[in-house]
Order: C-alpha cells, then sequence, then structure tokens
C-alpha cells in the first residue's frame, strides 16, 4: 500500500520515491522544453511551463493533459512540443485551440503519433487529440462591445478549406453573430479587430489551415497499427467535403479511434457520405461516437 502515510503522517517509503521520480521527471521535461524552444528560437509556452512547475512542487501530479490557446503558437511551437513528448511517456491528452497549427503542424504531431506507435517506445501516447479554430483570421482578446460598422458574411467555405470572400451586409448584428458562432462559439469571441473597418472586408479572408494534405497525412498516420488515438476533435476548421474525404480515407483504417467530432466544418453530403463509411460494420474503424 504505497499511498499510505506512515505513523506519524508521513507519506510511505513508495509513496515518497514517487513522489520524487515525478518531480525529478518534471524537471527533466522543463529542461528539455526550453532547450528545445532555444533550438527553435521561440518562446515557451506557458501553459506547459506552468504545469511543469506545478508538478515540480507537487511530486504526486504529472504533466498528462495539455491544452494551449495561443494564435502566435504556429508550427514551430507545435513542433516544440512534438518534440519534447517525444521522450516523454506520461501525457495522454493534447489540445490546441486557435493556435495555427496548420499543415507544418500537423506534420509535426503525426512524427509524435508514429513515434509513439511500437511498444518499446518511450514516446507520449496520446489518446485524445484536439485541434480547433485552425484559422487565419486571428481571433484575439475579446471585446466588450459589437463594432458600429457592417460586419462581414461568410459565404461559401471550398472544400480545402480555402480562402472564404467576405461581403457586406445589412443587419450588423444579426450577421456578426453568424460569423462569431461560426468561427469561434467555441472560444466565445466577438468580432477581431480585422472585422472593424469597412475597408479590410474586400481583402479579409477566412483561411482553414488544415488542408486536404495535411488531413490526409493525418488520417493515414492514425491508420498505422500500435497508434493509441482514441478520440479526434477538429472542430471549427472549415475542411469542408474534400477535407473530410481525404481524413476519412486513412481513418476508415484506425483500429484505435472511437470518438470522432467534426462540427461547424461547413461539410456537405459528398462529405457526410465519406464520414459514414466509417461506421461500416467491415471498416477496420469502430466509432462509437460521431459528431458532426
Amino acid at each position: 500500500m504505497s499511498d499510505k502515510k506512515g505513523e506519524k503522517g508521513k507519506p510511505s517509503p513508495k509513496a515518497a520515491k514517487k513522489a520524487l521520480d515525478n518531480k525529478v521527471i518534471a524537471q527533466a521535461l522543463k529542461v528539455t522544453y526550453i532547450a528545445s524552444c532555444r533550438a527553435l528560437d521561440i518562446k515557451p509556452q506557458k501553459t506547459l511551463t506552468s504545469a511543469i512547475d506545478v508538478a515540480m512542487e507537487d511530486g504526486k501530479k504529472v504533466v498528462d493533459k495539455i491544452a494551449f490557446r495561443d494564435h502566435m503558437m504556429g508550427a514551430l511551437g507545435v513542433r516544440s512540443i512534438c518534440d519534447v513528448l517525444a521522450g516523454y511517456s506520461l501525457c495522454q491528452n493534447l489540445g490546441f485551440f486557435h493556435c495555427n497549427v496548420g499543415e507544418a503542424g500537423v506534420e509535426a504531431l503525426c512524427d509524435l503519433l508514429r513515434s509513439s506507435a511500437g511498444s518499446w517506445s518511450k514516446a507520449s501516447k496520446i489518446r485524445l487529440l484536439e485541434i480547433t479554430g485552425d484559422f487565419d483570421v486571428p481571433l484575439l482578446e475579446p471585446y466588450p462591445f459589437i463594432p458600429p460598422e457592417q460586419p462581414p458574411v461568410l459565404d461559401n467555405l471550398p472544400d480545402e478549406g480555402g480562402p472564404v470572400k467576405l461581403a457586406k451586409v445589412v443587419d450588423p448584428i444579426s450577421e456578426l453573430n453568424k460569423v462569431v458562432v461560426h468561427q469561434a462559439n467555441f472560444l466565445g469571441l466577438p468580432a477581431p479587430p480585422e472585422f472593424v473597418s469597412n475597408e479590410l472586408f474586400s481583402t479579409c479572408t477566412a483561411q482553414g489551415r488544415l488542408t486536404r494534405g495535411a488531413l490526409d497525412l493525418l488520417g493515414s498516420t492514425l491508420a498505422i497499427d500500435g497508434i493509441h488515438l482514441r478520440v479526434l476533435v477538429l472542430d471549427h476548421n472549415g475542411i469542408g467535403d474534400g477535407g473530410a474525404l481525404a481524413l476519412c480515407q486513412g481513418l476508415i483504417h484506425s483500429a484505435s479511434l472511437s470518438t470522432l467530432s467534426l462540427a461547424y466544418n461547413e461539410i456537405g453530403h459528398r462529405g457526410g457520405a465519406g464520414v459514414a463509411k466509417l461506421l461500416w460494420p467491415q471498416a477496420a474503424c469502430r466509432v462509437k461516437l460521431l459528431n458532426m
């Protein structure tokens, strides 16, 4: 009974040793992460360093769930996280909320997933991966007012999640709500500064960064034997029919995935038909929960 305390209220020798080991592991994680950020010439994410500091002080907690929300993070920031987790085995949940992951960031995540496939691997065996709101349009700090100018309205998102044309509208409040719900409902943010000026309407675009190539790579990676991912959330990314089809070509062969969420992605009947194949009895994929 390693977790029981001794007669004087002190933890047992096994519990004390485990706490010390956790502190050492956390310290090594922080040193490695900071070194990786320096090598890539980027700033460390406070979300991760703060979680590591807590683990270093406590000893009973480990860094097993990490969620980032930083539009400045980009692919290099994702790469630094993946490089560190390739030598750290305790992280299971990984989330990126409006972090501009993009195609290069997805490639880094796929490298991490592949490195964890072997039973000998010391890499984190990610079981939940979430990438949401990966748009070029920056959804920054919340504003306590609705801009008086006419906001844009999204037309039709292309299949690849490419540029979206923005047009002037008549009803500012209702159309602003459409934009917020479409792109940033999960963040609870109003329109970003770029939407305030009417002069920017003709040039401002909402670019979905998860391209067909990135989604095809992610799907094929998850089809590899030994991948541990069970939950994949890709909400609010505007991947369209083409992106959904590219993703599901690989996912249909994933034996580990049980939950998939593709909500708010402008997926029509073509993409929906591709996603539905994941539910076929003969498919290797065993999706039990599907959110569209």
